[in-house]
């Protein structure tokens, strides 16, 4: 009988022992089934992460490159206008310095009429206070001199 029950004793504890072998290997491949789950899960969560990651980048940069090219065309306009204002500032000088280059002609026939006339009124005033004899090359210059600074003045005063 003791042989008996030792073998019923041996059996049940066989018989747990494979329930329990059992049982743990259906907790294991619960897990492992849990952890495989969870692994597809974190990699969805991941990749969508990582997308919406590269999503925002390529906006950033798409943004960025559109504020750099009319910051760029802002920087050609404005260029563009400083060159036509310069051109134009440049033409106004170059008009301006003709201006002035006619009426230095002008003023310079002016100066030599003046020097002339002073030329004159020192001769004149010399001639008064002094006796002058002219003669020969010297004389025929200066009587010259006279007559052309005397027909100068004529014109002068007819206009």
């Amino acid at each position: 009988m003791e042989t008996i029950a030792l073998e019923k004793a041996k059996v049940a504890v066989e018989t747990d022992q494979q329930v329990a072998l059992v049982k743990a290997q259906e907790n294991q491949s619960i897990k492992v089934i849990k952890a495989e789950g969870l692994k597809a899960q974190i990699e969805q969560i991941s990749k969508k992460n990582a997308e919406q990651i590269l999503a925002e980048a390529r906006a950033y940069s798409e943004a960025k490159m559109a504020e750099t090219n009319a910051a760029k065309e802002s920087l050609k306009i404005k260029a563009t206008n400083r060159l036509e204002a310069a051109q134009l500032k440049g033409q106004g000088v170059l008009a301006e310095a003709e201006a002035e280059n006619l009426q230095a002609q002008n003023l310079d026939a002016k100066r030599k009429f003046e020097q002339r006339m002073k030329m004159a009124e020192g001769l004149q005033s010399m001639i008064k206070t002094n006796k002058i004899i002219l003669a020969g090359e010297n004389g025929e210059q200066l009587l010259g001199f006279f007559k052309e600074t005397t027909e100068l003045v004529n014109l002068n005063q007819n206009e």
